[in-house]
């Protein structure tokens, strides 16, 4: 029975990857007065509106016990933070903090599959360190 939910969760996870892209997309268009700030806060907006819902879900499904709902949505971090990888690739200090991000992406996966509250809950600790990390970088005006 849950193998039906396979195909589903893969349309919808396409479906989800193919808007994130044409809403960066859209965003990355030139601004005509030439406004490179607000250009990067929506592109940065996206991403991060889509990766907070997913974290928030992983968190709800934690206090739920879910361990789909959890695997789902660190499943769904995991594709976006792929494809967010190559818009700040070039960020000094960038690429450590991606890695740290998918080991513990990686974890909360792997925990869930397995039923290990504990282990989503040590996964989701790391996750939270690695992206308040990242956005320290990311907000570092003298890093080109």
């Amino acid at each position: 029975m849950k193998n039906r939910w396979i195909p589903l969760f893969a349309a919808a996870l396409m479906i989800a990857v193919v808007a994130a892209g044409a809403r960066l997309a859209w965003a990355r268009r030139p601004d005509p007065q030439g406004n490179k700030s607000d250009e990067a806060h929506k592109k940065s907006s996206l991403w991060m509106s889509h990766k907070l819902v997913a974290s928030q879900k992983i968190l709800e499904g934690m206090t739920r016990g879910d361990f789909e709902m959890i695997e789902k949505h660190a499943l769904g971090m995991q594709a976006m933070g792929y494809l967010e990888s190559w818009v700040r690739a070039d960020r000094p200090g960038y690429k450590a903090q991606v890695h740290a991000f998918d080991n513990a992406n990686d974890a909360i996966v792997h925990a869930a599959r397995e039923k290990n509250l504990d282990g989503v809950t040590i996964g989701y600790t790391q996750l939270t360190i690695s992206c308040v990390q990242c956005h320290k970088i990311v907000r570092d005006k003298s890093t080109p």
